[in-house]
């Protein structure tokens, strides 16, 4: 008897053991979970950086069907061009650092399926995909024509019209181009600007200073002055938007954004979209789309204004900072430390998917859609570097 009770009390203890050792597991694969969930905290996919290490991104990028180019200042030493895939968000270089044979690039520009490189001393061509130096000219510098390309004319984009038919040439000196022509120059005009459009009329308008300039094709220019169409306040017309779908221009200027028709050249009214409030503020930076509207002002406790809805009717949100949740690990792998953005550089603008695209510096840039990045799959949720190749 007392053996069968010895061997009850040596299973009892076995069976206790057992169990606490079994719970003592389940502690530490608890611990160790919740340790992984703080080393690799969980992203919305509505932020991305990508950093272009070693370029000077002066100009707005232009967007081809497949990918957005971006363009390393022209008197820089790199004079670089690289592209970003739209749907995998591979970088690549296009045009690699400049050598002593290869001219100098000034000014990109591209339409749905074509880039094109308005080269030194020589005019724009069509880039091929191999080089510079092989790619077919289609406008040559010089000519007596007032509107042909002259070599002193400044030039720093190239930008077309929805449809492809036209083209322009901007920077101080503004050319209108046929391209359907065989890119032939019809028009030129001089007027320094923060943004200009082309429409598939072959209409430009430009933000000039304090006024707002139409170029009606094969029509005088029309002028609209902030005094007349503003309230006049602080402030110069800094951003444009056509919407397609609603025949609306669109303006960012001082401390409103104004709206009107576009389908009658001759009949334009303008009316207020929206106004900021009282604080002695202005827009500094402005880009909209079909669903979106994202705007910086000169007030730097409340800079980012922030609209769900195109056509500015919703509360904006509005912040300090921009309050991404990425986080930069190259720079440190046990980082945790969300990106918090403080101020902007240069450009904001939309592209063709609808990601906002914030330049943050010389060649960094945030990329933010609050429905969550569309295609970019390789850089959404991350901060991303790419370097150029050492010189050697």
């Amino acid at each position: 008897m007392k053996r069968v009770i010895l061997f009850a009390a040596l299973c009892l203890f076995f069976f206790i053991g057992l169990s606490a050792q079994q719970r003592r597991t389940a502690v530490r694969k608890s611990v160790s979970s919740a340790a992984n969930k703080t080393t690799t905290p969980k992203v919305s996919n509505k932020y991305a950086i990508l950093n272009l290490v070693d370029d000077w991104v002066k100009e707005r990028p232009c967007e081809s069907a497949t990918d957005i180019y971006f363009f390393d200042i022209y008197h820089s030493d790199a004079n670089t061009l690289r592209a970003v895939n739209k749907e995998t968000g591979e970088v690549r270089i296009v045009i690699p650092r400049k050598t002593r044979n290869r001219p100098r690039v000034l000014a990109v520009g591209c339409d749905r399926k074509d880039l094109y490189l308005l080269v030194a001393d020589k005019g724009i061509v069509k880039y091929d995909g191999q080089s510079v130096q092989t790619s077919p000219l289609i406008l040559a510098e010089g000519g007596d024509a007032k509107e042909a390309l002259k070599h002193n004319d400044v030039v720093r984009r190239i930008i077309f019209s929805p449809n492809g038919k036209y083209a322009a040439l901007v920077g101080e000196d503004n050319i209108l181009i046929d391209v359907e022509q065989g890119f032939k120059p019809i028009r030129k005009v001089s007027v320094n600007h923060n943004d200009i459009i082309l429409l598939d009329d072959g209409t430009m308008v430009v933000a000039a200073g304090t006024d707002v300039i139409v170029f009606p094709f094969g029509k005088p220019a029309k002028v609209f002055s902030k005094k007349d169409i503003g309230n006049g306040g602080e402030g110069e017309a800094v951003a444009l938007y056509f919407n397609e779908t609603t025949k609306t221009l669109y303006v960012a200027m001082g401390e409103q954004v104004l709206k009107t028709q576009f389908d009658d050249i001759d009949n334009i009214a303008w009316k207020e979209a929206f106004l900021l409030p009282g604080e002695n503020k202005h827009f500094i930076r402005f880009a909209m789309n079909a669903k979106h509207a994202y705007g910086q002002t000169s007030l730097y406790d409340k800079q980012y204004y922030d609209w769900s809805a195109g056509d500015l009717t919703s509360t904006p949100v509005i912040t300090k900072t921009i309050k991404t949740d990425v986080v930069d690990r190259e720079q440190w792998k046990e980082n945790t430390r969300k990106e918090e953005i403080y101020s902007l550089y240069e450009h904001v603008f939309y592209d063709q998917k609808g990601n906002l695209w914030l330049q943050r510096g010389d060649g960094s840039f945030v990329i933010y859609n609050p429905d969550g990045i569309s295609g970019l799959t390789q850089l959404k949720g991350k901060v991303v570097y790419h370097r150029l190749p050492p010189v050697d």
